[in-house]
């Protein structure tokens, strides 16, 4: 007796289903941030991926997994540069597809309504602008919320030295990083000395008044002081 196993395989069309992760304008248009490119997706276990650019340059090859998963890493050699996909399933079906991958390595813009001052008395500053191009920012780990490119918040300055650092993201992986130093000093200047002269200017007497103080933010608050 001869036994023979026969797996049988339904002649539906084979799914082929991109990682939604990759950033894409619209369908199969993807943009990246470098030149190396790894295409992530889903499609029928244990099938055959092959992707192979226009431009006639070596193919890249792989298989899915028993879940169907595959990955393929590409050489991306244009900023824009078009691919064509196929994927053979074991029971010999096809699925094609072409898809663009697009390089976008300029990273967002971080621009403020204000400049953020390097010294304050001021506990709390607002701060306020726009990013162009970028899809989240950070300053100092805490996410700051973005609505039509427009952002603003308040920061809560501990005394002495605060560093800020905001990091924008655009889609494609591109970040740009801003570092600001703020020093808030609530203490008023410190009195050091003063220097009086008498002066004759053009048959006039006048006094020359010349006072000294220090601030470790440069005068934020103003050393009242009175002549007699």
């Amino acid at each position: 007796a001869i036994k023979r196993s026969v797996s049988f395989f339904p002649s539906s069309k084979i799914d082929l289903v991109f990682d939604p992760t990759i950033y894409h304008v619209k369908p199969n248009h993807f943009i990246v941030g470098q030149r190396a490119f790894a295409l992530a997706g889903n499609t029928e276990p244990h099938s055959s991926v092959t992707v192979r650019p226009d431009n006639d340059s070596l193919p890249a090859k792989t298989t899915s997994d028993g879940d169907g998963r595959f990955l393929i890493n590409l050489q991306i050699t244009e900023l824009r540069q078009k691919f064509s996909i196929k994927v053979v399933s074991r029971s010999g079906k096809l699925r094609q597809e072409r898809f663009t991958v697009e390089i976008d390595d300029k990273p967002p813009l971080i621009h403020f309504d204000e400049e953020i001052p390097s010294a304050t008395g001021q506990k709390r500053i607002p701060v306020v602008g726009k990013v162009e191009g970028a899809i989240s920012l950070v300053l100092n780990d805490r996410n700051i919320n973005i609505k039509d490119g427009q952002f603003s918040g308040e920061i809560e300055l501990k005394p002495g030295s605060n560093s800020l650092q905001f990091v924008a993201q655009d889609p494609a992986g591109n970040v740009a990083k801003l570092e600001k130093e703020v020093l808030f000093d609530s203490d008023a200047p410190e009195f050091i000395k003063y220097e009086l002269s008498l002066l004759k200017e053009k048959g006039e007497r006048q006094a020359r008044l010349q006072v000294w103080a220090k601030d470790a933010t440069g005068f934020v608050k103003i050393a009242p002081f009175s002549v007699q």
